[in-house]
């Protein structure tokens, strides 16, 4: 798998798949300045009021008084609203790049390693949607189909936020809580999504359950990294005052490092169904010349 997250690395400097990812990326950034800009007051405000009225963090609270660190009463208002918006922009940046980065990463590794997913002649160059639309049934006869939606891993993914709350008094547990959740998430989500349009359920069946553990360790690493923006806000809570552009740069990061996950799942998953074809595709048929009529003697 190193050798696959090098060549992840490499692939996503290409500039064909730069070019499909910067509308996205420009959307993304955009969306998020515009909640920032729009809902940061109203958020903090709100998380504000939560904590004057409830009990739901005095656990928290007394914890902060314990340790000595009742200054920090101040940020709690603006870190909850991190805290609880984090997450949920990974996992939004995690469903993107699924949905979009993962089919252009399937096909620059199609074109440039498995030609003969391309097509029964092969492909020369980048293969298109329209090739990918086209596929024909998997080596199994079975049609090539997309995957069902991973419900339960994206429901305990969403709730793992607030689960996670009581631990930002021990941080950086407060952040990886939410990260292993949203790497498992991951795992389910990239390799279904990489083979989609390519090989059948059964294939993606077998294929899936033979790299679940290189598919899994490729979710953790990722969403670890992807979860990396939110230790600044307990290694500095001052940077709390300019989350908001912060956030931009996060969500940015946040889409590169899935896309470079979606290239990551897609190396070692298209060679290994290519090589399930080839393995599974009859040998050539073998012409057996007819044995000549014996012709009677003469008597």
């Amino acid at each position: 798998m190193a050798g696959a997250a090098v060549r992840a690395a490499i692939d996503g400097l290409h500039p064909r798949l730069l070019l499909q990812a910067l509308p996205l990326l420009l959307l993304a950034c955009a969306g998020v300045a515009l909640l920032g800009w729009l809902g940061w007051e109203a958020a903090i405000d709100g998380a504000r009021g939560l904590l004057q009225t409830t009990g739901l963090l005095q656990p928290v609270l007394d914890g902060l008084d314990a340790r000595g660190l009742s200054r920090l009463r101040s940020v709690l208002a603006p870190l909850l609203v991190v805290a609880l918006a984090q997450p949920l922009f990974v996992i939004a940046g995690l469903l993107l790049a699924a949905r979009w980065l993962a089919p252009a990463a399937a096909r620059h590794v199609v074109a440039r390693r498995c030609p003969g997913l391309a097509g029964a002649a092969g492909h020369q160059g980048a293969v298109t949607r329209d090739d990918a639309a086209a596929r024909r049934a998997g080596a199994d006869g079975a049609p090539v189909r997309h995957p069902a939606w991973p419900w339960a891993p994206t429901a305990l993914a969403l709730l793992a936020p607030l689960a996670s709350l009581p631990l930002w008094l021990w941080p950086p547990l407060g952040v990886m809580l939410p990260a292993v959740a949203t790497g498992w998430l991951a795992a389910r989500l990239l390799g279904p999504a990489v083979l989609a349009g390519w090989a059948s359920p059964q294939e993606q069946a077998a294929l899936l359950r033979m790299h679940r553990g290189p598919l899994l360790a490729v979710g953790l690493v990722s969403s670890a990294l992807a979860a990396m923006p939110g230790l600044l806000w307990v290694w500095q809570p001052a940077a709390l005052i300019f989350a908001p552009l912060l956030a931009v740069a996060a969500a940015a990061w946040t889409l590169a490092v899935y896309g470079h996950a979606a290239l990551w799942a897609a190396h070692p998953l298209l060679p290994a169904l290519q090589q399930w074809r080839a393995a599974a595709a009859p040998g050539p048929a073998v012409s057996v010349p007819m044995a000549a009529k014996p012709t009677c003697p003469p008597h």
